[in-house]
């Protein structure tokens, strides 16, 4: 969320600092998921 607002994600969306994420993935796809935002 940013701002308080709940965005839908497009091909244009920019993850800004302060987002808050919540991201759905498989077990075995956690280690590469946490990878991205570091």
């Amino acid at each position: 969320c940013r701002n308080g607002d709940i965005i839908i994600p497009n091909l244009h969306t920019e993850v800004l600092p302060d987002d808050e994420l919540l991201l759905f993935t498989k077990e075995d796809n956690i280690t590469k998921a946490e990878n991205l935002f570091l």
